[in-house]
């Protein structure tokens, strides 16, 4: 009886023994199964990142050539592309900078334009002006009524004032002695 107690022992260890190594078996193959999957995935990412990488090379490398034969040139010297780029926004900083100035000066000759026009009506000035080699030439046509004042202003600066209503220059005579 013993020795089928062992034999009943040793055939249930080997059932439990082969039970276990199918199981094992079957769940190393499934295991070696996903790995082989995931290296499929891998592979095929890495074929596909190679494959674009070598693609954005190859374009970077084409767009390289034609920008540096594109031979920017300036004052007879050939230039980069990085160099042309920060030529052209200096250029456009001084550009911005000459228009703010244009605009001060468009708003002062304004301002002077006014007051020569406010000279013309109220005492007759006129000018003509006439372009020459050198530059413009500034002439009045004839003598006007400042004219007459200016020759007149040293001699009587002393006795020349306003009158009360604020309208006229009133001189006034000072007794001979």
């Amino acid at each position: 009886m013993k020795n089928k107690i062992i034999v009943l022992f040793v055939f249930a260890v080997l059932i439990t023994s082969v039970s276990f190594n199918i199981i094992l078996a079957n769940y190393q193959s499934n295991i070696e199964s996903e790995l082989q999957e995931k290296d499929k995935l891998i592979n095929r990412i890495k074929n596909n990142q190679t494959k674009y990488g070598d693609s954005i090379k190859k374009y970077a490398k084409t767009i390289e050539k034609y920008v540096d034969d594109c031979n920017f040139e300036y004052g007879g010297k050939s230039i980069s592309s990085t160099d042309l780029i920060t030529f052209v926004n200096r250029k456009l900083e001084e550009n911005d900078e000459l228009k703010l100035e244009l605009d001060n000066c468009s708003d002062s000759l304004k301002i002077k334009n006014d007051i020569l026009a406010e000279a013309k009506k109220h005492y007759g000035i006129n000018y003509i002006i006439e372009k020459t080699a050198n530059g413009y030439t500034i002439s009045k046509p004839y003598p006007t009524k400042l004219d007459s004042a200016l020759v007149l202003f040293p001699h009587y600066k002393d006795k020349i004032k306003l009158s009360e209503d604020g309208k006229n220059w009133v001189i006034t005579k000072t007794p001979k002695k």
